[in-house]
């Protein structure tokens, strides 16, 4: 029925959304909220999921019967269910790869104030030496292939390409554009600004401020580089050459990325998975995304990291992200560790929508080599043990603490992740679901009806048993006073006559016997009177 983790939470989640409709309480967008993080930090202990279940059916007074069932039933799935995946299955992990896109789409198409401006403000530095290094001679070659590596078929990071070959001017207005900005034009230049440029020329940094931060420990030890030389030294020192980089051959890569196709849809769905991007967007360009077009060693321990914990695996540690984070800390010099998350911000959604690597393959490095996430889990792959699932959120957390507008993307993001599930697959696991739910409640609805009946032949049977007991015991009381008054009436009725003999002047026979049967008549009726009311009352007491 569920075929994974996040399967079944996403399930939860969407059901939880349909009684939040029904019932104005917090606790059920509490636990939506809780259900959610367990999605975002890949929860591999459901027995959790179960404890939130069971809370919210215990402790919400509004939900009805059915409902509470429902979440029984729910709950007990949780506690017994298994999941049996090959190591494709694991990897390929559909459900998260759309979650994940959604959530970075979202933030890419709606960038938020404080990550524009964090990235304009790594644009008018690169605007800066561009005007004025464009015209030096010396220069040329290096500004000629930058511009060369911004056009579409000459690159196949070409997510945000020009679609013929720029000038600087173009580059230039590009980075000043304040309206509608394209977040992926300006990524890309900000990329191969990085990668070209600043790693060739000396660019001179006018930038006095205090530095913060793992940052502020890097120049203090490197303050004889100057500006390009520390770009390159962070970017391929202290990223590109440590442990998270190098533990493992190629990074979990198998064979070189597959140049010959290209797609224009964004996301980090696989090739193979059309019916997951549906609904995801295209973008004007085309280009070669690894998620694509990059196959994976399913026996790396950068690749099992992720996928034995529910999370995705698209190409490994990025070092895209240690050229753009590099770039922006030389260049910018950023004084509070906000504005060097807000950038980061940008750089996970430009990377993710352009399925060049999962959320953790950014958000990792970016903690490891200069601690702007802290918090966050992130090791070097072993053999030996699989790391800890990413918690993104923390990500999150901290996001929406330090961006009034990043709750809201989210929220928007979440709200097309279950419209595409529920038009996907809800309906589909609701009713094969519906079988097990359906046979409980039939037997809790059975044991009620089993009360029922019982309650009624109870009652029934009371009234049968008072019945019979008024009879027999009036019966016998009948029978016992008849039995009694006969006696008393004999004795009576001699005494009767002895004094009648004895007093009478003339005894007369008949008046004899007429004593008698007056005395038995009368002790009869009396008793059989008698007997029979205490019978009758004895026997409806008891």
């Amino acid at each position: 029925m569920f075929t994974s983790k996040t399967d079944i939470y996403l399930f939860t989640i969407c059901y939880l959304r349909d009684l939040s409709g029904k019932h104005d309480d917090t606790r059920i967008d509490k636990t939506i909220e809780e259900f959610k993080r367990l999605i975002d930090n890949h929860e591999q202990d459901l027995t959790i999921g179960a404890r939130f279940l069971k809370g919210l059916h215990y402790n919400c007074d509004s939900l009805a019967k059915e409902e509470k069932f429902f979440l029984i039933s729910l709950e007990d799935i949780y506690k017994s269910i298994t999941f049996k995946q090959t190591e494709h299955e694991r990897y390929a992990a559909p459900l998260q790869r759309r979650i994940e896109s959604q959530l970075q789409i979202e933030l890419f198409s709606n960038p938020t104030t404080k990550m524009t401006a964090s990235v304009k403000a790594v644009s008018e530095k690169i605007i800066r030496a561009l005007e004025h290094h464009k015209d030096l001679v010396n220069h040329k070659n290096i500004m000629e292939g930058f511009c060369i590596k911004l056009t579409e078929r000459e690159t196949e990071i070409a997510f945000g390409a020009f679609k013929k070959k720029p000038t600087i001017d173009d580059v230039i207005t590009a980075l000043k554009s304040t309206d509608n900005i394209d977040l992926a034009r300006i990524m890309l230049i900000h990329f191969k600004f990085a990668q070209v440029v600043i790693r060739n020329i000396n660019i001179g940094i006018d930038n006095e401020k205090e530095s913060i931060g793992k940052f502020q420990e890097i120049c203090k030890t490197n303050k004889d580089k100057i500006p390009s030389r520390l770009v390159k030294h962070i970017a391929d020192e202290l990223f590109y050459n440590s442990k998270l980089f190098k533990s493992h051959i190629n990074r979990g890569r198998y064979g070189r990325l597959v140049t010959d196709k290209r797609t224009n849809t964004m996301g980090i769905m696989l090739l193979d998975q059309e019916e997951f991007n549906d609904g995801l967007p295209s973008h004007s360009n085309s280009w070669c995304p690894d998620a694509k077009h990059q196959k994976a060693n399913l026996e790396s321990p950068y690749v099992t990291d992720l996928s034995h914990n529910d999370a995705v695996y698209v190409s490994g540690p990025s070092g895209m992200t240690s050229l753009f984070l590099s770039q922006m800390e030389v260049l910018c010099n950023f004084k509070t560790l906000a504005d060097k998350q807000h950038y980061l911000a940008a750089v996970a959604a430009y990377l993710v929508a352009g399925g060049f690597h999962s959320l953790h393959e950014v958000l990792g490095p970016a903690e490891y080599v200069l601690g702007l996430l802290p918090g966050y889990k992130v090791q070097p792959p072993s053999v030996e043990m699989t790391a800890p699932p990413p918690n993104y959120a923390i990500y999150y957390q901290q996001q929406t603490e330090i961006d009034s507008e990043f709750s809201k993307r989210r929220n928007d993001g979440w709200d097309k992740i279950c419209c595409f599930y529920r038009r996907k697959f809800y309906e589909e696991r609701l009713n094969t679901y519906s079988d097990r739910k359906t046979n409980k409640v039939s037997c809790i609805t059975k044991y009620e009806n089993s009360n029922s009946t019982s309650e009624v032949a109870s009652s029934e049977s009371a009234t049968s048993s008072t019945v019979w007991n008024i009879a027999k015991y009036g019966f016998f009381g009948a029978v016992f006073g008849s039995s009694a008054g006969l006696v008393s009436g004999l004795i009576v009725g001699a005494v009767a006559a002895l004094l009648y003999w004895l007093t009478a002047p003339v005894t007369i026979p008949i008046t004899i016997a007429a004593c008698l049967v007056a005395g038995v008549g009368a002790g009869l009726a009396t008793g059989l009177n008698g007997g029979a009311i205490l019978g009758v009352s004895y026997g409806y007491i008891h």
